[in-house]
């Protein structure tokens, strides 16, 4: 009861000594100030205005930057680092511009040294990540990553996890039968595939043999040599049969899986990522 009275005076005092401030110099100081400067009163009526339409301008101004600078691509937002380097002035965008992504004032002097860093550095606020990949800044929520692992006991006509959907089919293949190329579809020997297959995120030891290739490759070496970004790479799946990795999701298949002269059967992966 007594922290809560005490409580109460505090803020009735509070309240009282903030009255008379405005008071004192609403009564006191600016007739004080009329007598030696009798339009001051006006003058600072006059000034309140115009600093709500210079605030008005500068963000004005801001939003126009922010059109200029931020590109918006599936949930990240890309950046040009040269482009950004050369706006004037410096500081007060960068700090404008990434406070919207949990960036304090303090970091501003991290995020401008990261613009002269190597690719797949970064920092991060407490909201985002700020990823310098190249020529660019991307700027990506942050993630808890979890180590998902989906089981695919037998032949389904569709797979669903994390990072999307797979459809699978099986059909007759014929010698000299034109496939189709496009990354996000895989080919294979049904022969080769045994069940149960299981999806999961890549991770540091991973290897396969990619197509076309006769020698296993770490997929952290295969990541490098194809200039994936960190965020990429973090979103990186493969599926697994019979312990193998027998293809990267979405970039590469193991060769010792590929459709073959001999190959009288074929599964066909399509590959559906979430938008």
């Amino acid at each position: 009861m007594i922290c809560s009275s005490f409580g109460i005076f505090s803020l009735r005092h509070s309240s009282q000594e903030e009255k008379y401030t405005r008071n004192f110099f609403r009564l006191q100081v600016i007739p004080m100030v009329e007598k030696v400067y009798p339009s001051a009163a006006e003058n600072m009526r006059q000034n309140i205005e115009r600093f709500g339409e210079v605030e008005f301008l500068y963000r004005q101004m801001l939003n126009l930057k922010r059109k200029k600078l931020l590109q918006e691509k599936k949930g990240e937002w890309h950046i040009p680092v040269e482009k950004l380097r050369h706006d004037i002035p410096l500081n007060t965008i960068i700090h404008e511009i990434f406070s919207g992504f949990g960036f304090s004032v303090g970091q501003t002097g991290d995020i401008i040294n990261l613009m002269d860093s190597e690719t797949g550095k970064f920092i991060h606020s407490s909201t985002h990540r700020l990823l310098k990949n190249r020529n660019w800044f991307i700027v990506t929520p942050l993630q808890t990553v979890t180590e998902e692992i989906v089981v695919v006991p037998e032949l389904v006509q569709h797979i669903h996890f994390a990072g999307g959907e797979i459809s699978l089919v099986e059909k007759k293949y014929e010698a000299g039968q034109s496939l189709d190329t496009d990354p996000l579809t895989a080919n294979m020997d049904t022969n080769v595939i045994e069940y149960p297959m299981i999806i999961r995120r890549w991770k540091t030891g991973d290897y396969f043999y990619p197509l076309g290739m006769r020698k296993k490759k770490k997929l952290s070496r295969f990541f490098i040599d194809r200039k994936m970004s960190q965020h990429e790479k973090e979103n990186t799946w493969v599926m697994e049969s019979s312990g193998r990795i027998i293809w990267v999701i979405g970039q590469r298949i193991d060769d010792r899986c590929k459709v073959q002269p001999h190959t009288r059967k074929m599964t066909i992966l399509r590959w559906i990522k979430n938008s």
